[in-house]
């Protein structure tokens, strides 16, 4: 799974949601805190790291304003 390029917005704190799930064990909730989901690419279909508030896909370049699930 490749990351956008993120211009604007926070990246997924990756480290935070490692210690997260570390000190939860196997509980439910660590795992979907660790997963940040997934976003589509609108231009070439790519499969993103769902981060950032204005990003754009390494793939084509094209860049976009994804649609936020979580607030």
């Amino acid at each position: 799974m490749k990351s956008a390029i993120i211009h604007a917005g926070q990246s997924f704190d990756w480290e935070a949601a490692e210690k997260f799930q570390r000190a939860a064990g196997s509980n439910m909730a660590a795992a979907f805190y660790a997963d940040p989901g997934v976003m589509k690419c609108p231009g070439c279909g790519e499969y993103l790291w769902n981060e950032g508030d204005d990003v754009e896909c390494p793939v084509c370049h094209r860049r976009w304003q994804p649609k936020r699930r979580h607030s």
